[in-house]
């Protein structure tokens, strides 16, 4: 498997960005809670839960929420659920959803610390992954579809994730995803102000969203 070709997608608010800009990167969920900081929910209730009691059963351990979790496709069972407005914590769709995109190859070469799911990682089917040749072993014919409905448990293996333990450099985020122009010059208007010489890449990319 070319692992150059595989993306990753980490998906979180508008009104994140400068947050992640003056971090130089993105918090797992355990530091931000930790260090009390205010940031713009997209999550339901019920599932960040269930990240806090599910343990990671491979090195480096921890729980769920002790990494920063990146999807290997955009159109998932998350974006649907904030575009269908089933989401208690937020309800103000898709618009100001962005999706912060790297690769595979960007995390091995720093090193990062990582494991990966063959679905949702909260599922107790789900496996979890240290070794970058058991990507095989992901369901890439559901990832890649355009939808998964017609897939057996193709919600949970459509699902499927990439965690970085702790924390994610911004310096490994290669371009951001937009739904519009207007959320593109939103981002833009951030990256202006936070950035800290050329600024990414920011597309719009209307096929990632519903």
């Amino acid at each position: 498997m070319n692992i150059g070709k595989i993306y990753i997608f980490h998906m979180t608010h508008i009104s994140n960005l400068p947050l992640i800009l003056e971090k130089r990167g993105l918090l797992c969920k355990n530091m931000v809670v930790n260090k009390r900081i205010e940031y713009v929910n997209i999550s339901n209730t019920s599932v960040q839960n269930k990240r806090y009691a599910k343990n990671v059963p491979i090195e480096p351990y921890g729980i769920l929420h002790d990494y920063v979790p990146f999807y290997f496709c955009t159109l998932n069972p998350m974006l649907y659920a904030i575009y269908s407005g089933k989401v208690d914590t937020y309800t103000e769709g898709q618009e100001n959803v962005i999706f912060l995109v790297s690769t595979i190859p960007q995390v091995t070469q720093a090193k990062l610390n990582f494991v990966f799911t063959d679905g949702h990682a909260i599922m107790a089917l789900t496996q979890f992954f240290k070794d970058i040749a058991d990507l095989d072993k992901l369901n890439w014919e559901v990832i890649k579809a355009k939808y998964w409905p017609e897939f057996t448990d193709g919600s949970r293996l459509r699902q499927a994730e990439f965690l970085v333990h702790k924390f994610f450099p911004w310096e490994h985020i290669l371009g951001i995803g937009v739904l519009n122009n207007q959320s593109r010059n939103k981002v833009i208007e951030i990256l202006r102000k936070g950035e800290k010489g050329k600024i990414r890449p920011v597309v719009i990319k209307p096929d990632w969203y519903f």
